[in-house]
């Protein structure tokens, strides 16, 4: 499963790039091993980055002031250690539809997936913690939704793969598929 992409990491939505853990290039099956994905983060990763550098774009990100941008990132964000903690209790290998309903309340607070920031106010260290909740909230949302287990996600309140409830997503653009 994921967001299938082409070789260079683009879904059917312009600008949109997915790479690694959510991406479907064809690579791997539904079992993908952990130590795989990361190196295919890494290849897909620098492929993408070279493809978005070969393009021009003349389209512009609304952004915030500096001052409010800073107050909004500052206000309050978790520890990486808080992140991981609640990823691995709640998200971690057995999930249930409350153990994710829990992590998704608990990452929701602190509102990152509406920010729209200016990386040069910001520390390293918050931009990491920004995408670290972006991507929790991301797996959180994706695992919750999906009512089966299969390959590494294993909910136990859905045991079984369900054959019956597949659904793939494809778009055609000019009889290709994106």
């Amino acid at each position: 499963g994921g967001v299938k992409t082409n070789c260079d990491g683009e879904t059917s939505i312009p600008n949109l790039y997915a790479v690694g853990e959510v991406a479907c290039n064809g690579v791997h099956g539904a079992n993908r091993l952990a130590s795989n994905s990361l190196l295919e983060g890494l290849v897909f990763g620098k492929r993408i980055g070279r493809h978005i550098l070969s393009r021009e774009t003349k389209e512009k990100v609304n952004m915030l002031a500096e001052k409010e941008a800073k107050f909004i990132v500052l206000n309050h964000l978790p520890t990486k250690e808080e992140i991981q903690k609640c990823m691995m209790k709640y998200v971690g290998i057995v999930r249930t539809e409350q153990s994710l309903s829990y992590a998704k309340r608990w990452l929701s607070k602190y509102g990152v997936r509406n920010m729209i920031l200016q990386h040069d106010v910001l520390t390293n260290e918050e931009i990491t913690l920004i995408n670290m909740l972006t991507v929790c909230e991301l797996i959180v949302v994706s695992a919750l939704q999906r009512e089966e287990s299969i390959g590494g996600h294993y909910r136990s309140d859905y045991p079984d793969r369900n054959i019956g409830k597949k659904e793939i997503v494809r778009v055609k653009r000019k009889r290709q598929l994106v």
